[in-house]
């Protein structure tokens, strides 16, 4: 823990480092307003190599111009973070600051003027994992190596950053755009790092809570917004936070790393699959959003003040170090990129539906079956034994087009288990419960110990009371408490994953 005469320290630096006066977007609005509506966000691997260039390009120059630091001082902020973690905002919230960070990096000049945040497909490349097709975080995710980079030995001694007040430990990564990082206001300033902290990441695995079979869970089983809500952001979030380390460990500065915003944009695009197959065919009205549980469900922000669906998204920056500066304020030059973006959280559950800063996304591989199958629930209300039994029926659908092998092999697992399920009369709803047990004892047993749980140092920093894990279904399969009725899965294990993890 910081003690408080580092607090004094940090925040006499954050002074000097600060630039003496803002400096206004010399671009105009009307540079992105003219792409062509609703934006597409991609996977970084969909992109192209110019595209890659491009975005690396616009992060950096945000970074000279003092603007990145701007946004992650957004982050830090106590009433701005209080409802964008930890609280029903946290979809919402982020939607609206990645939108924002989108609209700041199109403003920068007219090359930049069709941007849009990539996504960092982690449920893809955890695939590629499961099947061997790699063996670490950074031998299957070329983003880690593109969007900065992934050395393959660990330095003696960790860099230690000092990122708004907060020591930040890690592997100092000066590839671009990492190298333009300044953690001060002032980008000029002699104090910049002109590198950013980041992990191991040749040591580091996925965890069990981004695979397909847990992330379809989510978004159709959740009871409601708020369940959605809570395991997305204790579970797959949560977790790939903790296993990159670095920066994205750090619950108030990691958007210091650029990996943050196609990470979130990740999380974004799962709520957006859940809008999409459980929501928009409600065909809801203005007043209805506002009262349906599926779109947004009131919970209260530091168990004192209650956020309702028309509350105000509160988004504020820290400027000088100390000032506290409404985003939105006409006198801020971050005015421009919230301008147009909606303002009360159920008017950004639909990303179709959000002005000229309307977008969806283009999928590919897993998150390309979920998006299209919707889980083989179609209008069924989620939980029931119908919705389930069609998972099988819309997996095979799926695949009768063309997918990569990893994708293919993790759907045939899935289908061959559940033909097991059927077998020994199985009721749907026990063989989605039997292949989560199933996945927990293989992350256990054959991907390196299976990554089902986080430390308690961290769960205690991001104030995760709720954690969204296999660690308590491994400990009861473990200990007898429970135990696997499926027959001969570890037979199907080896078959498609090369790895029984059938013993417990």
């Amino acid at each position: 823990m910081l003690s408080i005469r580092a607090f004094v320290l940090a925040a006499i630096l954050l002074i000097i480092g600060a630039a003496a006066a803002d400096t206004k977007s010399t671009t105009s609005e009307e540079a992105y307003s003219a792409c062509p509506t609703p934006r597409i966000r991609k996977s970084w691997d969909m992109l192209t190599a110019d595209e890659k260039k491009t975005y690396k390009s616009a992060v950096a120059q945000a970074m000279d111009s003092g603007m990145y630091e701007r946004f992650l001082s957004m982050h830090r902020e106590l009433f701005s973070i209080a409802q964008g973690d930890s609280s029903c905002g946290y979809l919402y919230w982020h939607r609206q600051y990645l939108l924002g960070f989108e609209n700041m990096l199109r403003s920068l000049g007219p090359k930049y003027a069709c941007v849009t945040v990539p996504y960092y497909d982690f449920v893809f490349d955890n695939l590629k994992f499961m099947t061997k097709k790699c063996t670490d975080i950074a031998s299957c995710s070329s983003i880690v190596n593109e969007l900065g980079s992934t050395p393959r030995t660990t330095p003696l001694l960790p860099h230690i950053s000092l990122i708004g007040g907060i020591a930040v430990t890690g592997r100092c990564d000066k590839a671009e755009p990492n190298n333009h990082f300044c953690e001060w206001q002032n980008p000029r300033s002699i104090l910049c790092s002109k590198c950013v902290p980041r992990g191991p990441y040749h040591l580091s695995r996925f965890p069990c809570s981004v695979n397909p079979h847990r992330l379809r869970q989510i978004l159709y089983g959740s009871k409601d917004f708020t369940d959605l809500s809570t395991k997305l952001q204790w579970g797959p979030s949560l977790f790939m936070h903790f296993h990159l380390l670095g920066a994205l460990a750090s619950p108030f500065v990691s958007p210091a790393d650029p990996l943050y915003f196609p990470l979130h944009a990740t999380i974004d695009a799962l709520h957006s699959i859940y809008y999409n197959c459980r929501v928009r065919h409600l065909n809801l009205s203005d007043l209805d959003k506002q009262n349906n549980p599926l779109v947004f469900k009131t919970c209260m922000v530091a168990g004192v003040f209650p956020l309702t669906s028309t509350s105000t998204i509160t988004m504020n920056a820290i400027t000088n170090g100390i000032n506290v500066v409404d985003v939105r304020s006409p006198s801020q030059p971050t005015a421009p990129y919230f301008k147009t973006i909606p303002n009360k959280y159920y008017q950004l559950a639909d990303t179709l539906n959000l002005n000229d800063n309307s977008y969806d996304y283009e999928f590919t591989g897993p998150l390309r079956v979920l998006r299209r199958t919707c889980g083989g629930c179609g209008l069924s209300n989620p939980g029931a034994e119908s919705c389930v039994v069609e998972n099988v029926k819309a997996d095979q659908s799926e695949l009768t087009e063309s997918v990569d092998e990893a994708t293919e092999l993790f759907f045939k697992w899935r289908s061959s288990i559940s033909f097991q399920c059927s077998v020994q009369d199985l009721s749907s709803i026990d063989c989605e419960f039997e292949m989560q047990k199933v996945l927990v004892l293989f992350y256990h047993n054959c991907l390196n110990g299976g990554d089902l749980n986080v430390s308690a140092s961290f769960k205690a920093a991001w104030s995760a009371s709720i954690i969204e894990d296999g660690a308590t279904l491994l400990q009861d399969l473990l200990s007898g408490r429970i135990e696997i009725k499926l027959e001969a899965f570890g037979k199907i294990n080896q078959q498609f994953f090369q790895c029984s993890g059938d013993a417990y």
